[in-house]
Parts: C-alpha cells; structure tokens; sequence
C-alpha cells in the first residue's frame, strides 16, 4: 500500500494560474477568438446548452460516484509508464552514437576525428542522460492518480494538478501537486486533434481539452486540463465523453452512461518486474492472456521478433555475418522490448515509489461520501 497525503487548502477558481499562461499567453475563450478550425489543432468547440453526440460514454474512466458528483481518474493503470519507452528508445541510441565516434576515433587517430569525437561524444552523452533522467523523473515517487472531480450540487470542477517543468529545470525542481478549484460555467471543452510520430509511423490523437476562463467578465485563458487520454482514444470517442460530462452537469444526468458501466479499476500490489511487464505486452508472465485477449498487439510483437530472426537466419545461411547489419536488424525485435519493458518498467518503478494524494477537507465535506469505488480506489 502505498503512502498517502492530504493536499494543502483547496484554491478558488481565478486565484491560479498556469504559469504557461500567465500574461494571457493562452489568449481568449470565447467562440469569437476560438471558432471552430481556426485554432490549430481544435476540431470543434462544444456548447454546455447544446447535445454533443446522441450517445453519452464514459469508457471506463470514472473511478468513484458520489451523490451529485464524478471522480474521473486522471489515468489508467493500463497506460502508465509508457514514457519510459522513451528511455529504452533513447538511452540505446545514444549509446551506440557514443561508442561509434569511440570505435572510429581510436581506430583512425587524425586530428580531425578527434575533434568531432571531443565535440560530439560530450553531447551524446548528455542526451543519454536525458533520455534516462527526465522519463524516469515521470514515474519515480510520482502520485498515483490526479484525478477530477465534476460536482453539479456546486456546479464546480475539482482537479489535482502538478505543475511538471519542462526542459533542464525540470530534472531538478519540485512538481508541486495543488488542488484547484474552477467554476463549471466558466469551464469550455473542446476536440483538439494532434499529428504525432514520423512520416512512416505517424498517428492522429485526439483530446478532449477544458479551457478555463479567469471570470465571467474576462474569459482570458488561465488553464487547461484534459478528460481521457489521446493515445487511447479515437475521433469518435471524444464527443460521447464530453456528452456524459455535460449531461450530468447540465441535465441531471446519470452518474454513469448505462447502470453496467464498469468503474476504472486498478490492482493495489506490488508486481514484480516481471509481472509488471506482462501488464504491458506479450514479453512478460501473461504470454497467453495476451493471446487470448489482444491478438493484433501479439500478433505485432511477434512479427517484429520474426523479422529478426529471419534475417539472421538469412545472414547465417549465407556465411557473411556483420555485425553492424545484425545490430541494425536486431533494431526491430528492440521496438517490441521496448514498447513492453519500457512501459513494464514504468509500471513497476510506479506501484513501488507512488503515493496516494488525498483531497482537502473542503472537497469531502462538498462532494460527500462515496456511493461506489472502482476496485483498488
């Protein structure tokens, strides 16, 4: 079990704001400076007093009901620590940059080699401790859960919020968690849809984003969170989200979409490493459940290890082994491991350093207490 710790106060709506939005950095939200398709990124700007879908989802991501409120999990267990793939990416490449500029420059010895290696080893280097530093800053002695809460009795938006820095600063300053508190009525959501990836492997996320306004009389932007998560929602989930929001806000809605809805869910253990990695992929102590349960990713995970055992097998056939072409090839079965054991890892580093994080008192005794609780909640 881990460690737990009540927030300080909770902070009224308009006496914080984002620091990337201070100065009114963000702009304005009002339909006439954020109309649909003008604002890069946003798909459609949604209205509280107008349907968004004719189908109201949750997706599983409500994790407790309380008589007249919603706790939504800031996110899934499923999903967590998949930053640290960015490490199992990173740190390789970086290494192997450093020990080729090390090969060639031991091997060649003129001035000039030497020059790039005193220039560029340094630099990789660095950038190997990034990709391992600032990934594992994300799920070592992070909270468990940020969640937000929907409350219509006071129509008012709770949210756990952890100010993350970015950059060099970011490996060395604190990431506060506050509790914040917004208005409903000053609170706009919108589609916003981003193209990440690379020209080969590119995706389309898409999000469901809160704008909030400092007040009713200036509707400058001082925050913005989000419902759900891109990575594991497509175009037509997001509007039936956002329509279960504003219908229990709005309308009186239910506090779940049907009375079968399943609540976020979450095992309360300790896994082993092994164990952990098996929550992620196929490389792990579920190789059958995986299997039964997800035949696409199984199924992709292995095409990638029998790309590279083939071409092994091709390169051993013909008796002309290079190592330089076996590491190359070897990349592809690296891919499936590190989408498994880098997001495993995370998973493990994350149920062995984090600490649950209370809501103030002033939340309790609004919301009060909880008709249902997702298991591991």
């Amino acid at each position: 079990m881990s460690q737990a710790y009540t927030l300080p106060d909770l902070i009224p709506h308009g006496q914080h704001v984002n620091p990337h939005y201070e100065g009114g950095a963000a702009g304005e939200s009002t339909a006439q400076d954020r109309p649909e398709a003008a604002v890069h990124g946003m798909l459609k700007r949604f209205d509280q007093t107008q349907s968004a879908s004719g189908i109201a989802q949750a997706f599983g991501w409500i994790k407790a009901t309380y008589p007249n409120a919603i706790e939504y999990a800031g996110q899934k267990q499923a999903l967590e620590g998949g930053i640290l793939v960015v490490a199992f990416f990173g740190v390789p490449f970086a290494a192997a940059m450093l020990s080729m500029m090390t090969w060639a420059s031991l091997g060649n010895g003129n001035w000039f080699t030497w020059f790039l290696f005193a220039i560029f080893a340094p630099f990789f280097f660095l950038v190997g401790c990034w990709f391992l530093l600032f990934p594992l800053r994300h799920v070592w002695r992070t909270p468990r859960d940020l969640p937000i809460i929907f409350d219509r009795a006071h129509r008012k938006v709770y949210r756990m919020a952890q100010q993350r820095v970015p950059g060099l600063r970011g490996l060395i300053q604190p990431w506060p968690v506050k509790a914040l508190a917004y208005d409903w009525d000053l609170v706009d959501a919108e589609h916003h849809s981003e193209l990440v990836g690379s020209t080969n492997l590119a995706r389309r996320l898409h999000r469901l984003v809160f704008v909030v306004r400092h007040s009713a009389d200036d509707p400058t932007i001082i925050d913005t969170f989000e419902i759900g998560n891109g990575l594991a929602q497509t175009e037509e989930m997001v509007a039936p989200m956002y329509e279960h929001i504003r219908r229990f806000m709005q309308e009186q809605g239910p506090h779940l979409p049907h009375p079968d809805e399943p609540l976020d869910e979450r095992p309360d253990d300790l896994p082993t490493w092994w164990q952990a990695c098996g929550r992620a992929g196929p490389w792990g102590n579920r190789y059958l459940w995986w299997w039964k349960n997800d035949k696409f990713m199984s199924g992709l995970h292995h095409v990638l290890l029998g790309t590279t055992l083939s071409l092994y097998a091709a390169f051993w056939v013909k008796d002309s082994f290079d190592w330089g072409v076996v590491a190359l090839y070897f990349s592809f079965f690296w891919i499936s491991l590190s989408m498994v054991w880098g997001q495993g890892t995370g998973i493990w580093l994350m149920a062995h350093t984090s600490y649950r994080l209370e809501w103030p008192r002033a939340v309790h005794e609004a919301i009060g207490p909880a008709l249902r609780k997702g298991q591991g909640w």
